[in-house]
């Protein structure tokens, strides 16, 4: 044995017969100890299941605030707290010189009444709009100006005053188509009657060329001849006339057309 001790280098024998310091000597004990105390807090510190704390809570439909686009006071009020409203409901009135339930009663009819133009139903338009309202305040003067153009409206209707004048102008215009016809029926005549009054006034010429019948007789047929010829131009003009009057009749057809379309 004191043979081995003796093999050993110097550097050996410094690390063996140096003493360790109390962190190696005892650090087992120690890292044991820090978990036992570790392990024991967990008995007596506990970590809270439920953390209080302030919090907002906002929705996609949070609540809004209503303004009044004029200033009045507010006589009645149909919305109450807490209470949902619906998107166009009526939350109140503000106090104002219509009544307020006749221009609730107005905006239904024209409502109603702008459907059925959409629909081209304009015949039934006449039973929404025969109420009057008399208590429309600042919008009476509106309601005027559309009852009146309301009135000018229903005159180009079926049962309206402008129909009718069509009617009336067509009716006129068939007259004057009789009138024309029987003009030019009349001209023929009065033609044929004429050729044979100028046959019989040259028949005439020729007897006085003869000495046959006096120059009283010659010149009584001559104005027999003239008189039924003076028909002619009296009958242009009334055809003339007659056509001018359809045209301006057929003017006052288009110039209607045109107002009604």
């Amino acid at each position: 044995m004191p043979n081995q001790l003796q093999i050993l280098s110097t550097e050996v024998q410094e690390i063996i017969s140096d003493k360790p310091n109390w962190i190696l000597r005892n650090g087992n004990m120690l890292f044991l100890l820090i978990i036992s105390i570790l392990i024991s807090c967990t008995f007596f510190i506990s970590y809270p299941d439920v953390v209080k704390a302030n919090a907002t809570f906002t929705s996609i439909n949070s609540p809004k605030e209503v303004k009044s686009k004029i200033n009045g006071k507010l006589i009645k009020l149909n919305a109450k707290e807490g209470k949902y409203v619906l998107q166009d409901e009526l939350l109140g009135f503000i106090e104002s010189t219509a009544n307020h339930n006749e221009v609730i009663m107005l905006s239904k009819i024209i409502d109603s009444v702008q459907m059925l133009m959409q629909q081209n139903k304009t015949e039934i338009i006449a039973t929404f709009l025969s109420q009057p309202f008399l208590n429309l305040g600042e919008v009476q003067p509106s309601y005027q100006n559309f009852t009146q153009s309301y009135i000018l409206f229903k005159q180009y209707l079926n049962n309206g005053y402008y129909l009718k004048k069509k009617t009336m102008l067509k009716s006129d215009m068939v007259y004057f188509q009789r009138i024309h016809s029987n003009l030019l029926q009349q001209k023929s005549m009065q033609q044929q009657d004429v050729n044979l009054a100028k046959e019989t006034f040259d028949a005439n010429a020729t007897l006085k060329e003869d000495k046959i019948i006096s120059a009283l007789d010659y010149r009584n047929e001559k104005s027999k001849y003239i008189g039924k010829a003076l028909g002619i131009p009296q009958i242009t003009a009334a055809i003339i006339a007659n056509e001018s009057n359809q045209h301006e009749k057929q003017k006052e057809i288009a110039q209607l057309e045109n107002e009604i379309a």
